[in-house]
């Protein structure tokens, strides 16, 4: 079970305060459940994506012949360059026919969803923060690129290791990977490592966004099978992904203010997570207020109806159910 703390504030002087850092929240789907129970989505062509239930994962065939597609899941906030974010997942490759990309990542669905988009060629926006892997090909070495785009100005605000620290790497058809990517806001700077039996097989030198790139917007998290029928669909492959962990901020835009009807709490709630207010005479005791509230990403709101004798201290507790 996750948990964590959105915000304090002291019902006595009407302030609010977040508890250090931003906080942030770790979605984890191993595909032993429906994914689509957990909020996964598909667009584009679905019977690209199979749910495997006996081997507890998701068949994945990438053919880039097709339009579009993504097996998606929203992440309930928009990442930007100034924030700290993961992402990490196990993949086999069981067989590959091609050049182009494999593709796994933060992107922007309203960019990533409009008809005609190209990936390949970087046709206009796409807000996207991603790893790639290019198979080898005759003018080609192939290896492991992370990749980042920018909303506005693709060709001057796009990033990719293949120029700063592209790492040349064929990966082994039939072997479980585990593939890594961390993100750190204060510095720009995404770290991408791919290990074979726990053991690290690539390990791109820190790649980081400098100040001409302006900034992306993501929304969510897909396994990215990209159209490039202009170059006469050059990638057909097969494999399977599970454990995917998702980590990314927690938006604090909470509120409260004392009313007739008690102490109240607004903010906005995450979808599949149960909220209970809680209340604190001194910050070290700290007391659940009755009634826990399931929201599913609207705004939530929470009351303490309990008149105040003296001066009290709330916090909201995030919990989301294994």
């Amino acid at each position: 079970m996750r948990t964590f703390v959105l915000g304090l504030a002291a019902a006595s002087l009407f302030t609010l305060s977040t508890l250090g850092a931003t906080p942030s929240v770790e979605i984890s789907n191993s595909f032993a459940i429906d994914p689509a129970q957990q909020g996964w989505k598909t667009f584009g062509n679905s019977n690209l994506f199979n749910w495997n239930s006996t081997n507890s994962c998701l068949d994945v065939t990438w053919d880039s012949s097709k339009s579009n597609s993504y097996f998606y899941l929203p992440i309930g906030t928009v990442l930007t360059r100034k924030d700290d974010f993961a992402m990490e997942f196990d993949l086999t490759i069981n067989d590959l026919v091609g050049s182009f990309e494999l593709a796994f990542g933060f992107l922007n669905l309203g960019d990533a969803t409009v008809p005609g988009f190209l990936r390949g060629t970087g046709s206009g926006p796409i807000n996207l923060v991603e790893v790639d892997y290019f198979p080898p090909s005759d003018s080609w070495p192939g290896g492991i690129a992370p990749t980042l785009a920018a909303t506005n100005l693709w060709r001057t605000d796009f990033i990719s290791s293949m120029t700063n620290g592209w790492q040349d790497y064929t990966l082994p058809l039939g072997s479980p990977l585990h593939v890594v990517l961390s993100y750190t806001g204060a510095t720009s700077t995404a770290v991408t490592t791919v290990f074979v039996n726990s053991n690290p097989v690539v390990s791109i030198p820190p790649l980081t966004i400098d100040t001409k790139f302006t900034d992306f917007r993501c929304d969510a998290f897909a396994i990215e099978c990209y159209n490039d029928s202009p170059y006469g669909g050059s990638l057909l492959a097969h494999g399977s992904v599970r454990n995917v962990k998702l980590t990314v901020p927690v938006r604090l835009d909470i509120k409260g203010q004392l009313q007739p009807a008690g102490w109240t709490v607004t903010f906005d709630s995450l979808v599949d997570w149960n909220y209970v207010l809680q209340r604190s005479s001194d910050l070290v005791t700290w007391i659940d207020v009755p009634t826990t509230i399931e929201r599913t990403g609207a705004t939530c709101t929470l009351q303490d109806h309990d008149a105040p004798t003296s001066a009290r201290f709330y916090r909201v507790r995030a919990q989301r159910p294994n």
